[in-house]
Formats: structure tokens, C-alpha cells, sequence
């Protein structure tokens, strides 16, 4: 009885391992899509938003995929306690990248819809405005790239530090907001430029929330790592 158990938490260990790297190239192929989203805002040309778009289809099905294998398993396994609360834990971050994702593609769509004009229109908003949205997007791939680490390495301080850095991305994005709005309501006729950068902005803020996410189902329960300095 005692090898049995022994020899199903190893079998289950292995599909956990499976899972794991699955989620990681998840995260890896997310992040491809956050930049070629990006790369839509600021580059001429719509291959990038529509490779971001087609692969935020792919994304999702590998999500839902990994979901599937991992519920097959635990149904096959039957494995009990720390086994199940990590792949509960892997299942969360596959449904967190793939709304990631889905956030992209959604700046994409609206980088498609701007062409050319995305700077051009913030420009027109404030001096500050462009380099705000280029700090939004440099503090939300920060995260991104932030809980990839943390997702792949359970790597406590490095989730601290991006649940720091949040703070930073949501003050920027209200610093737009407010010059975004103030320019809606001045020029209404002319606004539905800026109605899609304010939908742009809004969506890097729900990715940074979703690293976030990520970030605090790790510290509630991972081992606390700790780094020399």
C-alpha cells in the first residue's frame, strides 16, 4: 500500500512537471504577443497586431488544453494534498496568461484600428502624453516579464518586486487618464482616437493586474525565498 502511494505521488510529479514547463512556454508565447501588440502602437504596418491577434487564438487553446491534461491527471492519480494545491496553483497561472492574452489582443485590435495616428493623437493631448504611454508599456512588460520568473521559479522576492511595481504602472496610467479625458471632453468630434488609446491604457493595467494575480498565489504559498545581498 505504502509503494503504492509512493509510486502514484512520483507519477504525479511527473505530470506536474509536464504541466509546469507547459505553463512556462504558455507565458513565453504571451509575452511575444504583449510585444508584437505593442510593437502595433509604434511601428507602421499590421503584421505585428494581426500576429499578436492569431496567436492569442493559439494561446488560448494551449490554456485550455493544459487545463484538460491537468484535470485528466488528478482524476487518473487521485493525489492528495500539496500535489493538488500546486496543480490548482498551475491551472490558475495557464488561465491568467491566457487573460493576458486576450488583454493583448486587444491592444492590437485597437493599434489596428489607430494605424499611424497613435502617437500623432497623444501628441495633440499634452507634451507628456507619449512618453506616459511609453512608460505604461514599459512598466507592463516589466511585469509581464516579472511573473514569468516568478511563475516558473516560485521566486518570492521576485514576486514582491512586481507587486511593487504596479503601483508605478497604475500612477502613470492615471496621469494619462486624467490628460485623456480633459482632451475627450474639450474636443468630443474629435475623440475616438483617444477613446481607444484610453482602452489601450486600461488593458495594460488589467495585465499588470493579472501579474499580480500570479505574484500573490505565489507568496501565499510558496516557500519564502531569500537572496544574499
Amino acid at each position: 500500500m505504502a509503494q503504492q502511494k509512493v509510486g502514484r505521488e512520483e507519477q504525479f510529479e511527473d505530470e506536474l512537471q509536464k504541466l509546469a514547463d507547459g505553463v512556462t512556454e504558455l507565458g513565453i508565447a504571451v509575452g511575444d504577443i504583449f510585444r508584437n501588440a505593442v510593437a502595433a502602437l509604434f511601428e507602421p504596418g499590421r503584421e505585428a497586431g494581426l500576429s499578436a491577434i492569431q496567436a492569442e487564438r493559439e494561446a488560448r487553446q494551449a490554456a485550455a488544453m493544459l487545463r484538460q491534461d491537468s484535470l485528466a491527471a488528478m482524476r487518473r492519480i487521485a493525489p492528495v494534498g500539496e500535489q493538488v494545491r500546486r496543480a490548482v496553483e498551475l491551472q490558475q497561472f495557464a488561465g491568467e496568461f491566457a487573460t493576458i492574452a486576450e488583454r493583448a489582443a486587444a491592444i492590437a485590435q485597437h493599434a489596428l484600428a489607430l494605424g499611424d495616428s497613435a502617437e500623432h493623437s497623444l501628441q495633440r493631448v499634452s507634451y507628456a502624453a507619449p512618453a506616459l504611454l511609453r512608460q505604461i508599456v514599459y512598466q507592463a512588460y516589466v511585469e509581464m516579464r516579472g511573473c514569468l520568473i516568478v511563475c516558473a521559479a516560485r521566486d518570492t522576492e521576485k514576486a514582491r518586486r512586481v507587486i511593487i511595481e504596479n503601483t508605478e504602472l497604475r500612477s502613470c496610467y492615471q496621469a494619462l487618464k486624467q490628460r485623456l479625458d480633459q482632451a475627450i471632453q474639450a474636443e468630443p468630434r474629435e475623440a475616438l482616437p483617444l477613446h481607444r488609446l484610453l482602452l489601450v491604457t486600461t488593458r495594460m493595467v488589467e495585465i499588470g493586474d493579472r501579474a499580480v494575480a500570479i505574484c500573490n498565489a505565489v507568496l501565499f504559498t510558496a516557500p519564502q525565498t531569500i537572496h544574499e545581498v
